[in-house]
């Protein structure tokens, strides 16, 4: 049965960073199935036009706010110069007593300012939902929703890609934790239920909330690789290795790939490795240190349909994780991704949790912090790469991983509620 649904995100396409993906394909799903989509969302033109929204142009209300400490909104101006480098500004923060002040004004995000201006426009619409579906970070697309959701009168479902309080790789004082839970539990105890993208931050909300929580994870869409199944290798002569976003300047660290190429000492005729991104000069000044400076290449961030194409082309795709326990319960979408690209995977940082649980499952690479141990392997792809371009890995281990299989699990739920 139809339904009229509405999703709020304070971060949409087109205008959006480029790993914003979950939200429009979630919203093309709900439009193929049958149902009435609206997305209600941020205007944010600091972000380059480099993401397909998914659906029609005309279903997408992105609503101009100011953020804090601005006059106005942000406009194409505010866009990042193409190739700068990630923390080239140096606008000074507050320290002390006023950087907390300055801190806690921001929560639960710096989109914050955005929530009072889109409950009115959603509310002057002659339009009205049977369910409401928030996903964030953003979180304040929560706040928002449960706003909307008590105006309406209909219940509404939040997603919770990243955990909100208590989310480790939020760099926040004890008091802005506080605030967050505060904010968190004002939100998400209006919710008629949950979604969450692994099974440990699920286990966490149910515990936290004691209400239905679904985990439907990130998934990959068999139709971004359309057109790309024969694609030519992206190095004829040369076995690729390819990492294609952020580095977190280093925190996800591809340290051991490059003491493993400083053990191997490949011929840099046959090994490339390729670092796209904001601050792809950070692994460049490690591999420097390392001294296999002559087998890195950087380069400026590029589209998402470059990416893909880019990916399908390499050899092995580089997956970087942090180190932390708390890694062990994240699953980037970026590892389904490659899964869609059907590319052999080495995987750096937690060794432990859902994510190398997946990548050991399913046979598709290998997750190790040793660097004669990926030497090992590598020396092996370099073998198999002197017959040609490495193979795909097999359809099979795909099984189960696509986003439509895990948006089932949220459209059943929406279905039910509304």
């Amino acid at each position: 049965m139809s339904r009229r649904i509405l999703i709020v995100t304070g971060l949409y396409p087109p205008n959006a960073p480029t790993a914003t993906v979950r939200a429009p394909k979630f919203a093309r799903f709900l439009l193929d199935r049958g149902h009435d989509v609206r997305v209600l969302s941020g205007q944010n033109l600091q972000f380059p036009a480099a993401v397909d929204p998914e659906i029609p142009a005309g279903r997408i209300t992105a609503v101009p706010y100011v953020r804090r400490g601005r006059a106005a909104p942000m406009t194409e101006a505010d866009q990042p110069v193409p190739g700068a480098k990630a923390g080239e500004e140096t606008a000074a923060q507050p320290g002390g007593l006023r950087r907390l002040i300055w801190q806690l004004s921001y929560l639960p995000d710096p989109h914050i300012t955005w929530i009072d201006p889109a409950v009115e426009a959603a509310l002057a619409w002659d339009w009205k939902p049977d369910a409401i579906f928030s996903t964030g970070p953003p979180h304040s697309s929560h706040l928002a929703a449960a706003k909307l959701s008590r105006a309406w009168g209909v219940p509404f479902v939040a997603e919770l890609r990243d955990l909100w309080a208590d989310n480790i790789y939020q760099n926040e004082s004890v008091i802005a934790n506080r605030v967050n839970r505060w904010l968190e539990r004002r939100a998400l105890a209006k919710a008629a239920a949950l979604v969450a993208v692994t099974e440990g931050s699920a286990a966490i909300l149910a515990r936290r909330y004691g209400k239905p929580v679904v985990c439907a994870a990130n998934g990959y869409d068999p139709a971004d690789f359309e057109g790309l199944e024969d694609v030519p290798a992206l190095d004829p002569e040369r076995l690729t290795i390819v990492h294609a976003g952020s580095t977190y300047n280093g925190g996800r660290s591809p340290e051991p790939l490059l003491a493993a190429l400083a053990l191997l000492k490949p011929d840099p005729a046959k090994l490339a490795v390729h670092f796209w991104g904001e601050d792809s000069h950070v692994p460049m000044a490690m591999a420097e240190r390392t001294g296999v400076a002559h087998l890195v290449q950087a380069h400026p961030p590029i589209g998402r349909g470059e990416v893909l194409r880019i990916e399908r082309a390499a050899d092995v795709l580089l997956l970087l994780r942090f180190s932390t326990e708390g890694e062990k319960h994240v699953v980037a979408g970026k590892l389904y991704e490659y899964v869609g690209a059907r590319r052999p995977v080495l995987c750096h940082g937690q060794q432990e949790g859902e994510a190398a649980d997946i990548i050991r499952r399913t046979g598709i690479g290998l997750v190790s912090n040793d660097p004669a141990a990926v030497a090992q392997w590598l020396s092996q792809k370099l073998a198999e790469r002197a017959n040609g371009r490495l193979p795909d890995l097999p359809t099979g281990a795909a099984d189960g991983l696509t986003r439509a299989a895990q948006f089932e699990k949220v459209e059943a739920i929406l279905s039910v509620l509304a």
